[in-house]
């Protein structure tokens, strides 16, 4: 950009194109721009995401965690911000993928403060319109923080409940609603560390929609010729439904240690 161009600025677009010009040959001056830039606009959203922008640009894990950080406190209803709040929780859900700016920022991710991690998969789950996205993003927010499973835990299984209910597949137990349910919620609920409160009646129904989908898949693995060793661990996955099911009922407990009594 010719100076002339640079008259025609605002004052916060003066102080960023400026960064922008050192970036490629003076990146310590870019970044003395920057600087300058995010304290004199700490309110202005074109500052503060393109310094982030040149952080994450350079490559710098904690600097662009944190202005990354500051922009999910002050904008996160922003909504040129949303789309890389969404590369951000993509980038999470793929653990082997090669692109480059996924696994930077699945790195940049684990440098963001716990309590910004938590609010950045809230938000986005609760932001989310497509309900299978929504449910993975309220899974993985459980998995990577168990504190949150008392408050979020039983809407994630009515959610579920449901949309196996609504869906096409609802007619057959092998679906992904329920495998999320199943495999990978109700193991989560069985942790000895987790605390969560289900009426009699939920907990009845889960251990059903439980036996029905490891039947059939015990069914399936059979009928495949899979071998004994996935029949196995479906039978041990059923049992720790059991335990998980005996224990929020109050069943007495040599009734549920399947590895003694069993």
């Amino acid at each position: 950009m010719d100076i002339l161009s640079l008259y025609n600025l605002s004052d916060e677009e003066y102080v960023i194109q400026r960064a922008k010009n050192a970036l490629i040959t003076d990146p310590i001056s870019a970044k003395a721009w920057m600087i300058t830039a995010k304290t004199l606009y700490p309110n202005n959203f074109g500052v503060q995401f393109e310094a982030y922008r040149i952080e994450k640009t350079a490559g710098h894990l904690k600097e662009a965690a944190k202005c990354f950080s500051d922009l999910i406190g002050k904008f996160h209803q922003h909504l040129e911000f949303w789309d890389e709040i969404n590369k951000v929780t993509s980038a999470l859900k793929i653990d082997s993928d090669l692109d480059v700016e996924k696994q930077f920022l699945s790195k940049m991710f684990k440098h963001i403060p716990p309590e910004i991690q938590h609010k950045l998969l809230l938000i986005t789950a609760d932001h989310c319109e497509d309900t299978m996205e929504h449910c993975k993003l309220l899974l993985l927010l459980l998995q990577k923080f168990p504190s949150a499973i008392p408050n979020h835990a039983p809407a994630l299984i009515d959610t579920l409940l449901s949309a196996e209910k609504h869906s096409h597949a609802s007619n057959h137990p092998i679906n992904n609603y329920r495998k999320i349910l199943v495999c990978e919620l109700l193991p989560l609920l069985n942790e000895e560390t987790v605390s969560v409160e289900l009426s009699s009646k939920l907990v009845y129904k889960l251990l059903h929609k439980a036996i029905e989908y490891y039947v059939h898949s015990l069914n399936f693995h059979n009928n495949s010729g899979q071998g004994i060793s996935n029949a196995e661990l479906s039978w041990d996955k059923l049992c720790n439904v059991l335990e998980f099911s005996g224990r929020q009922l109050g069943w007495d407990p040599y009734l549920i240690n399947f590895g003694q009594n069993w």
